[in-house]
């Protein structure tokens, strides 16, 4: 059989989207905050985890990196058995002006996050470099390799440094203090890595104590203001993250592989929302949590979500990643036994808010990757919710 072989360059870590504000130029940020929600902006993937598990400060820890490698992946097999040679070339010509027209979108707008990415930085550090307290630089060039780091910490230690590193460096101690900054490139030839992050603390004396179930009751008179949301019980039995299972799961903790767990139980709710008001549903929640977490703590205390600004072509991006937030009455080191843990996710637009309340015995867990749709799962029987028995 005649086979046509069409090689396609799969460019990963960013979306590309037509009409986005990286069609106007951008303004330079004035802070770190607005460095990387211009990121954001323009679909680049950045992440916000906050912490409020201590009882005078809440921490807020942004992320965003861009790997930049072309990967090559199966060749599209077409049978041309049937198809004569004009046919047969005007289809080839059809499939590769289609794939170099994604491959020059994609690259456009990876490149401009990363042009913009790098110039925002530039600026904002030298903004905050002269009054900053602390700064640390290093640089290498070798092999045909450059790689550039440095840390700026605009405020002093506000807390003594443990003692076993009151003699290291500020490099080895820069993630103590209160405020910093750190940029690391390492590049050369195809492979080019670019992460930044920025760290800051706010301090509220007033944060009073909360536990697991005042987190529970804080989700549970959310999803009851909404009429006719859908409840299924829900019981995932996931022994090994290496075992095959259909599309795939997500571990938490998954250091701590010595001690963990099989079995999750909860309740997957379904709020009868879509379009706009789906979106405004999943912004009065975020910002319902971060308040709640800006004046309550708990001995563990964690929220992690995409710094993202929704619209309606965009709703189904992040799917099962739409917000998660763990918490326990002990904390971490102390071998925590029994987790309140909440999924918010977003399967379809045909669909509503997923919000899945689970309770975990073990810190090191699995949840399936689509468990938007899946009700139960036990060795090698998969139950999903109804309209979904197909898979999808």
């Amino acid at each position: 059989m005649k086979k046509i072989m069409i090689w396609a360059t799969l460019l990963v870590s960013v979306c590309a989207c037509q009409n986005n504000p990286m069609d106007d130029e951008l303004p330079m940020p004035s802070t770190f905050i607005e460095l990387f929600e211009g990121i954001a902006s323009m679909r680049g993937n950045v992440n916000v985890t906050i912490s409020s598990s201590d009882s005078a400060t809440t921490s807020f820890y942004y992320e965003w990196f861009g790997y930049y490698e072309d990967y090559g992946v199966p060749a599209i097999e077409m049978d041309t058995t049937l198809m004569n040679e004009s046919k047969t070339n005007d289809s080839v010509a059809a499939l590769v002006a289609e794939r170099e027209a994604i491959e020059d979108s994609v690259a456009q707008t990876k490149r401009m996050i990363h042009e913009y990415a790098e110039k925002g930085v530039k600026h904002v550090v030298n903004k905050y470099r002269p009054q900053a307290a602390k700064y640390y630089r290093f640089e290498s060039h070798r092999n045909g390799r450059d790689s550039v780091e440095f840390v700026l910490a605009p405020q002093e230690l506000t807390d003594s440094l443990p003692k076993d590193l009151d003699e290291k460096n500020f490099k080895d101690t820069y993630a103590y203090y209160p405020e910093f900054f750190h940029y690391y490139y390492n590049g050369g030839k195809a492979q080019n890595l670019t992460s930044i992050c920025y760290h800051r603390e706010e301090r509220n004396a007033n944060k009073k104590a909360a536990h697991a179930e005042d987190v529970r009751a804080l989700f549970l008179k959310f999803i009851s203001s909404y009429k006719d949301t859908k409840k299924y019980p829900v019981k995932y039995q996931l022994e090994d993250n290496s075992k095959e299972f259909e599309g795939g799961t997500i571990a938490f903790n998954w250091r701590h592989g010595d001690d963990k767990t099989s079995l999750i139980e909860g309740t997957l709710y379904e709020l009868p929302v879509k379009g706009k008001d789906k979106i405004k549903a999943v912004e009065e929640l975020r910002s319902m949590i971060i308040e709640f977490m800006n004046t309550h703590y708990a001995a563990w205390l964690e929220c992690c979500y995409p710094e993202y600004k929704f619209d309606m072509t965009e709703c189904d991006r992040y799917a099962a990643q739409l917000m998660q937030l763990s918490v326990n009455d002990a904390k971490p080191k102390d071998r925590l036994k029994g987790i309140f843990h909440v999924q918010v996710g977003n399967y379809s637009q045909d669909e509503g808010l997923k919000i899945l309340l689970m309770d975990v015995r073990k810190e090191h867990f699995f949840v399936p990757m689509n468990w938007m749709i899946v009700k139960e799962i036990n060795d090698d029987r998969i139950e999903r919710l109804p309209g979904h028995e197909n898979g999808y």
